[in-house]
């Protein structure tokens, strides 16, 4: 099926590669990573679809799945240098995706993952439409047994259905309850034929595999003849809310002459550092520090990057690249605003190990949500909380910027949306805070009226004016968001009118306390605010008026909380 919408995007299917068990072994392996039943009908398979065929054995220690697939991968490259992508046919599993993206990633390949979390009962009904004669060759599925072997995903439909209803099984068989192979479709030059099947009771209870020969045969008509639903840019909730955007403002931006500098907090194997300069001396500087005090990359939690140039971004990223070039890279946010320095980067982290940590690391294009645009993660959970990266108004499928601005905006908030819905993988998750970067005073209405109109309404939200954004964008969610069932929060307001919206952790782990603030001010603030907090970052439009604070600093052309125009703005993690 992914292959089909890979085709319908315009791209042309070159080869097919293909990792299979050992040929004197079982056909089942329990892979976590690949499909083994009916590994026996590849060749003919390819044959079917005219197309070369890689293969190769799958590794004992499937942690050398990465290696294996940067080999094969690395074949085909060499007999086909043309090749830009791989198509991916993942849907829902994290693990699988990332195995490959980083294959692809070694190789210089894009992956095209179009089936990836997508509605499962929506694309079983549009699988079942595209023509693809998809039949089920294995079944490990409460509900499932050896009369739905060799039956069409047609014919089982109705049946998946009620115990997709009765006990949450996957519709497309996502959790493993069943697994399928495509004995013709739209662009089959020929069709595949079973013989000789017999069913195959696996070692675990309730497992029957089909084992079987095939054979080709020609087949008649227009093999090109399909068309493919694509989902709308726009789904619910995002696609009813009514916003508009102001006429643009144009304003000189003022500049602030800071000169390079860095400021460092550690304490309890957490740590912040900020480091501006030009950034080659920004990078020597993070290498310097992770070495001294024996952190490593993957104790980095979340990265912002500020540029005075977003024309360095290109630059800048090749040196990211370089230096966080890990599988489960931090999340980031990157940013212009007027200073006269290169760059300004700060990292977040802990040494500290949690068993429940999850990192979304898409790079994959698909109907979803934007592969990223840099080595970073889209999200990062960490003892509960959950570090999103800064999400623009990019169409996942072409990663082009939508051009209209309020659907850009509203593509942006749903980008978001999407990433902190799968990394908290439908439990129940909340808002923490919520930093909207516009690039015009004048889209501070649109943004706010966005905001009001979601189920968030209730979170205040940071709203700061800045230069330019990634790819030209005029719109930048940042979004950091909780697990329910580790904190609670509550919002107040004190004496002076200002609002303060902390968070504090239920069960602190040991030698970790967690608490969460967020302080506005309508002048520059006292020492209070900053002084009381271990980590915090500041936005404000006065940088010079500001006490002496060792943390982030991030000046900003206009600020606004819930509305209102504010001076200074303080987010801190205590």
């Amino acid at each position: 099926m992914n292959i089909l919408h890979c085709v319908q995007q315009g791209h042309e299917l070159v080869a097919l590669v293909n990792l299979h068990p050992k040929p004197c072994g079982s056909e089942e392996i329990d892979s976590y990573m690949f499909q083994t039943v009916g590994s026996r009908a590849i060749e003919n398979l390819a044959e079917c679809l005219d197309k070369p065929l890689y293969r190769d054995i799958i590794s004992d220690n499937e942690e050398d799945v990465v290696e294996t697939l940067v080999g094969i991968f690395s074949r085909v490259i060499s007999d086909f240098p043309d090749i830009k992508a791989v198509s991916v046919g993942a849907i829902g599993s994290v693990y699988q995706q990332l195995r490959v993206d980083t294959a692809c990633q070694r190789v210089g390949l894009e992956s095209l993952t179009f089936l990836w979390q997508r509605d499962q009962i929506e694309l079983l009904d549009e699988i079942i439409a595209s023509g693809l004669d998809a039949r089920i060759i294995k079944v490990a599925g409460i509900g499932l047994d050896e009369s739905h072997l060799g039956k069409s995903l047609a014919e089982c439909r109705p049946h998946l259905l009620k115990l997709n209803k009765m006990y949450g099984l996957h519709p497309c068989g996502e959790g493993g309850e069943y697994e399928t192979m495509v004995f013709d479709g739209p662009i089959f030059k020929k069709s595949l034929v079973m013989m000789n099947s017999r069913v195959v009771e696996h070692a675990s209870d309730d497992v029957f595999y089909l084992s079987f020969h095939t054979m080709t045969q020609p087949k008649e008509g227009n093999t090109m003849d399909f068309c493919l639903p694509v989902p709308p840019v726009l789904s619910d909730p995002f696609d009813s809310i009514d916003a508009q955007v102001s006429e643009p403002v144009h304003i000189n931006p003022r500049r602030w002459c800071v000169t390079p500098w860095q400021a460092e907090k550690i304490s309890n194997d957490t740590f912040q550092l900020t480091v501006a300069g030009d950034i080659e001396h920004v990078f020597a500087v993070l290498e310097s520090f992770y070495a001294e005090h024996e952190f490593t990359l993957a104790h980095t939690r979340h990265v912002s990057v500020i540029l005075s140039d977003m024309q360095q971004f290109a630059s800048m990223n090749k040196r990211y690249v370089q230096y966080f070039n890990i599988l489960n890279p931090p999340s980031r946010l990157c940013i212009e605003v007027p200073i006269q320095f290169e760059a300004e980067i700060t990292v977040f982290g802990s040494k500290l190990l949690d068993g429940s940590s999850k990192c979304l690391h898409v790079q994959g294009r698909s109907f979803w949500a934007p592969a990223n645009i840099g080595p970073y993660s889209q999200a990062r959970l960490d003892f509960g909380l959950n570090y999103v990266a800064g999400q623009i108004g990019l169409l996942p499928a072409s990663l082009t910027l939508e051009s209209d601005l309020v659907k850009q905006a509203l593509l942006a908030l749903q980008n978001a949306y999407r990433v902190v819905s799968t990394i908290h993988g439908g439990g129940n998750w909340d808002i923490l805070s919520a930093t909207v970067f516009i690039t015009n005073q004048a889209y501070h209405s649109l943004v706010q009226e966005i905001w009001q109109q979601t189920e968030f309404a209730s979170v205040p939200l940071l709203v700061a004016e800045v230069c330019q954004l990634p790819r030209g964008a005029v719109v930048e969610w940042a979004l950091q968001t909780f697990d329910t069932n580790l904190f609670e929060y509550q919002s107040t307001i004190d004496e002076n009118d200002d609002f303060v919206w902390p968070a504090r952790r239920k069960n602190v782990a040991e030698g970790f306390e967690l608490q969460f603030g967020l302080y506005t001010f309508r002048q520059a603030p006292t020492a209070r605010a900053p002084a009381s907090s271990k980590y915090a970052t500041i936005y404000t439009k006065n940088p010079g008026s500001l006490p002496d604070f060792q943390g982030q600093v991030i000046p900003v052309l206009n600020l606004w909380i819930s509305r209102l125009p504010r001076d200074t703005v303080v987010q801190s993690l205590a």
